[in-house]
């Protein structure tokens, strides 16, 4: 793994909060010559744009650090999101092949965990109101709380937290990380379910966790890509929290960009 010489580990110890955006997938859904998270999806608006929104909301950006985890072919991705957040620290951290898939993506950023730590996956739209604003997702709450904020808050309550939509739509909940809600907690999780769809009525868009359950949650959520799922209730991090959110959209293939521009356009 490769770090951005410029950190040091004091300096990363003293931070509240990392953000990682895991960037280091090959794209192939997409078939593009360019990465996918700097796809225009209209003009002026980049894929990850709709992530770095909700960063640029927060209100104590000396509180941050956004890790950026690519893979060499990428570095440019690493260095549009530096250019669109001046003054909050960003660091490249190259995907580590000793880790497998999305998950040893953000795993891969482990060096630069802080005490606490966001995943936003940056091709997707996250809103945390079901308003509609055009295509600029709402990143503050009703009661004007952003979501790194509301992370923040979940995670001095519980070890991991899942920011959540509410869903009963199997076709939905197959494709995406689907959930049992139960009393603002998680009881049952699969990553794209092939059956039981019925134990689930959620699917997550965004999570965060604490420096100390990283490589557990790694393990867990592997697992759960593979279908090898460990039970949920045999973890340390048990019962995971949940933050509701108001909108969520994957945005990791041409069709669901389609679908997505068809409902914000028409």
């Amino acid at each position: 793994m490769r770090i951005n010489p410029l950190r040091t580990k004091r300096t990363m110890t003293e931070k509240k909060i990392t953000i990682i955006l895991p960037c280091a997938g090959e794209g192939s859904r997409m078939e593009l010559k360019t990465p996918k998270e700097l796809f225009e999806i209209v003009p002026g608006t980049r894929l990850i744009d709709f992530s770095l929104r909700h960063i640029l909301a927060f209100p104590r950006k000396e509180k941050i650090t956004v890790a950026v985890v690519i893979r060499p072919w990428k570095a440019e991705v690493a260095e549009y999101v530096a250019g669109q957040l001046p003054g909050i620290p960003v660091e490249t951290v190259m995907f580590n092949d000793d880790y497998r898939e999305w998950p040893g993506s953000v795993y891969s950023a482990q060096e630069v965990f802080s005490k606490k730590n966001l995943v936003l996956l940056p091709d997707s739209f996250l809103s945390l109101s079901t308003e509609v604003n055009g295509m600029d997702p709402i990143t503050t709450d009703f009661e004007g709380k952003t979501l790194v904020e509301l992370m923040e808050n979940a995670l001095s309550e519980h070890k991991v937290v899942f920011g959540c939509i509410e869903c009963k739509d199997n076709e939905i909940l197959k494709t995406l990380g689907a959930v049992r809600i139960e009393n603002a907690l998680i009881s049952a999780f699969q990553d794209k379910p092939t059956h039981l769809l019925a134990d689930y009525n959620g699917f997550w868009g965004c999570y965060g966790f604490r420096n100390e359950y990283g490589k557990v949650l790694y393990d867990y959520l592997i697992h759960s890509v593979h279908h090898q799922a460990l039970p949920l209730t045999e973890q340390p991090f048990f019962p995971p929290g949940v933050i509701l959110l108001g909108a969520y959209y994957d945005l990791g293939t041409r069709e669901n960009i389609r679908r997505f521009l068809h409902y914000f356009v028409h």
